[in-house]
């Protein structure tokens, strides 16, 4: 039997407070097949220097070029 994939979708802007938290949760799950991805619109705090952090290697990081909400 082949265990479905799940994705995670994060949706950040200037979560920088929120989101080194929330990806250690992520991080924790115990569900096998689990990508996480972390959409950035944009943020103007440090949420995607947190990101680019090496310990944040195993997410899939998408940052936008424009904000589109």
């Amino acid at each position: 039997m082949v265990k479905p994939k799940i994705s995670v979708i994060v949706l950040n802007y200037n979560g920088e407070s929120f989101l080194e938290r929330c990806l250690a949760s992520l991080k924790k799950q115990t569900i096998a097949g689990v990508e996480v991805v972390v959409y950035d619109n944009l943020s103007t705090d440090r949420s995607r220097d947190i990101l680019r952090k090496s310990e944040y290697a195993w997410i899939k990081v998408i940052e936008s070029p424009r904000n589109l909400f």
